[in-house]
């Protein structure tokens, strides 16, 4: 727990280094919102994951190392780039939303990518990690597993993942996935 009162909530520091900084992606958390109080020239943020649920978690990122870079109202933020991004990704959208979203989403890359340093564990870890090992064990659905997983069989988005290295109905001589 964080608690910034009292002695601590005058102290201006010179840096703060939030590790695993993805576990205060719910802005509406007591721990999220004393971290936003803490005063500081400069503010750093190491995950792994920094998007885990939506674009959301980046916004509340955000808000503790670099306040307001991406807008200052929740809501905003949720109308001009989620929406955007979200119905673009729809199997059934327009060419003009599919254009909006991408360019909402490449406005937003543009925002955060002097923020963000991405290093892979392929790119530097790998010769001091053990073999990765799999156990795959099987077992039988639920009834209610069993006819939810056929829904999502029978989905539009699942048959577009399904056939996306196909050559796509538009006529472009292009592959789904690009």
């Amino acid at each position: 727990r964080i608690r910034i009162n009292g002695p601590l909530s005058s102290i201006k520091f010179s840096a703060v280094f939030y590790d695993e900084i993805h576990k205060l992606r719910n802005d509406e958390t007591a721990t999220h919102q004393a971290c936003r109080r803490i005063q500081s020239r400069r503010s750093f943020g190491l995950t792994g994951t920094a998007i885990q649920n939506c674009l959301l978690d980046l916004w509340s990122l955000f808000q503790i190392v670099n306040p307001n870079l991406l807008g200052e109202q929740k809501d905003n933020f949720k109308e001009y780039y989620m929406r955007p991004v979200l119905v673009m990704r729809k199997v059934k959208a327009c060419r003009s939303a599919k254009k909006k979203g991408k360019a909402r989403l490449q406005e937003l890359q543009h925002k955060i990518k002097n923020f963000m340093l991405r290093r892979t564990k392929k790119q530097e870890l790998s010769h001091l990690l053990p073999k990765k090992n799999e156990i795959i064990m099987y077992c039988k659905l639920t009834p209610l597993q069993a006819r939810l997983y056929k829904n999502a069989l029978k989905s539009p988005d699942f048959e577009l993942f399904t056939r996306r290295y196909e050559q796509c109905d538009c006529g472009r001589d292009q592959k789904r996935h690009e």
